[in-house]
């Protein structure tokens, strides 16, 4: 049977022949001797004679030969303390020598010397392979190095040794034993086992997920792994990515191409959705989520990534958007056409009645109420369009503003209505508010709504103080009014389109005031809420995010 034998990597790839080595120790003593009786020559013949000095010389090289042969005791010495399990076999199988490290890797005392050596194999599989390199020790003199072999120890454990077979020759020069010397790997070997099995299950899983997993080395450009999964997901070969990675923004869209390009330079992990033009024309949308991930033993940095083909998603989505849409479309048809329904109605009462009133007083007053439904009219328009607007997503013309000159301006519009209403205001506002990043007109109009609800609501001697001031890097506003209230019940509610508590929608108002407002204060990055009990009025709670820089000037 062929031999299977691992040469060691400080050897060359032929068998290691002992004879060869004794052979130059020989050699190498044999001039070391030389080289000592010329010296002890010249010198003998420096102090004495000639003949004098070699005969001191080859005394000394005697002595230095004697000295350099370790006497016996010390090989013996050096095998029995050798932690290796070392044992020696003759021409026929028997083991000859067994040192203390043997009896206690294979459990056996010295009553195993004399026994053929098959009985330490792990099977007879593993007993012919020693074999065969023991005749071939025995033919040759060559030895092995770094066999790997399986033994069995007589409590029935399977070791793994890495084995080397060393042939020891006699004065003829002829092989008359081997020793084994023996080293421990089972340790070893199971983790390597493990392993295996390890990048066996990862890559049995990795290649059978629906999503594309991947390791790729930056640093390389080098495609490490790549699943199968690739090739559904971009209609081409994997091996078009091992030979070259840059060929996977050949389907990636230009512009999600560069935000790719700009998060892996980022080296931070990141998570994006890029769509994919394929060779069929079709357009797929693929979720990729890279991670970082360093390698000390190699001092490199990997990328570790799964892509998931999200179409199906990306198609639900879109599919229950525009039904979404479909449905604010309704209902704001709906609720518009009503919103317009009742002045329209009242016009055309009034317009009636003008026609059969001869009292031009009476038809004064007619057409003042008809002029304030066209003023209403008029106003649910512009909040129309202003809710489009918002809707749209349409960017702010923002610049530094001063919150505070902005809230003092408002309160001198409301004064003279709050006034009639003998409703106090009170502003309570901080001298060193910071500046806002803000569209000037549209927060006014944001302002303008929650004051002007605050109004609405508060009764003949009520109070609305509204505060600003500082807190966690924000600009807080809060508007309290001492109104009725909101019940529990219509508090989730007010930020709907269209929703009013008055179902019969006799009061004032089209019920878009505070969408409107939540809208706009959103858009600039801050928070509205309300709070409220009833019977106690309601505080309007705004958080807007701080801008650093100067305070313009009011």
């Amino acid at each position: 049977m062929p031999l299977h034998s691992r040469p060691d990597p400080l050897t060359t790839d032929r068998p290691l022949r002992l004879e060869n080595c004794n052979r130059a120790v020989r050699d190498t003593h044999a001039d070391l001797v030389i080289l000592i009786v010329f010296f002890s020559a010249v010198f003998g013949a420096a102090i004495f004679d000639l003949r004098a000095g070699l005969v001191v010389g080859v005394v000394l090289a005697v002595a230095a030969f004697a000295l350099r042969r370790p006497p016996p005791e010390r090989y013996r010495q050096a095998l029995e303390n050798s932690p290796n399990a070392i044992f020696m076999v003759d021409q026929l199988g028997r083991i000859r020598l067994w040192n203390r490290a043997s009896e206690t890797t294979f459990q056996y005392d010295r009553e195993i010397i004399g026994q053929p050596f098959d009985r330490l194999m792990a099977d007879a599989g593993e007993a012919e392979r020693v074999r065969t390199m023991l005749d071939e020790i025995y033919a040759g003199g060559a030895g092995f190095l770094n066999v790997d072999l399986s033994y069995r120890t007589r409590a029935g454990e399977v070791h793994e040794m890495m084995s080397r077979l060393y042939p020891i020759t006699n004065s003829q020069g002829k092989v008359s034993e081997c020793v084994i010397s023996n080293t421990e790997v089972t340790a070893r070997k199971q983790m390597e086992t493990a392993l295996r099995t390890s990048e066996d299950r990862f890559r049995q899983i990795a290649d059978n997920i629906e999503e594309v997993f991947y390791i790729y080395d930056p640093s390389a450009n080098k495609v490490i792994y790549i699943s199968p999964a690739i090739e559904r997901l971009w209609e081409r070969p994997a091996s078009q990515l091992y030979e070259n990675p840059g060929s996977i923004f050949e389907v990636i869209h230009p512009d999600d191409g560069r935000l790719l390009d700009q998060a892996a330079a980022s080296g931070k992990d990141h998570e994006l959705e890029l769509r994919l033009l394929l060779p069929s024309g079709d357009v797929r949308w693929a979720r990729m989520r890279n991670r970082f991930v360093y390698d000390p033993e190699t001092g490199s940095t990997h990328i570790i990534g799964v892509i998931e083909d999200i179409t199906t998603r990306k198609q639900a989505d879109r599919l229950a958007l525009e039904q979404e849409q479909r449905r604010i479309l309704a209902d704001f048809i709906r609720d518009a056409s009503h919103e317009f329904r009742t002045p329209l109605a009242i016009i055309n009462t009034k317009l009636y009645l003008v026609s059969h009133v001869s009292d031009p007083v009476r038809v004064e007053q007619l057409a003042a109420d008809m002029s304030e439904q066209v003023a209403q009219i008029d106003r649910l328009l512009e909040s129309l369009v202003l809710m489009a607007r918002l809707d749209s997503g349409a960017p702010f013309d923002k610049q530094p503003i001063n919150l505070r000159s902005l809230l003092v301006a408002f309160e001198s519009v409301q004064h003279a209505a709050a006034e009639a209403q003998r409703v106090t205001i009170t502003l309570d506002l901080s001298e060193s508010l910071p500046p806002l990043e803000a569209d000037a007109p549209l927060l006014g109009h944001a302002f303008h709504h929650l004051l002007d609800n605050a109004l609405r609501y508060t009764p003949p001697g009520g109070r609305i103080t509204i505060r600003a001031f500082v807190q966690d890097h924000a600009i807080v506003v809060d508007i309290h009014d001492t109104g009725a209230g909101i019940s529990p019940g219509v508090l989730p509610h007010v930020f709907e389109r269209f929703y009013r508590d008055d179902s019969a929608h006799s009061t004032r108002g089209f019920g878009l005031g505070l969408p409107i407002a939540q809208k706009i204060i959103e858009g600039h990055g801050g928070h509205i809420t309300i709070e409220s009990t009833v019977g106690q009025g309601c505080l309007v709670h705004v958080r807007l995010p701080i801008l650093i820089g100067p305070v313009p000037a009011p």
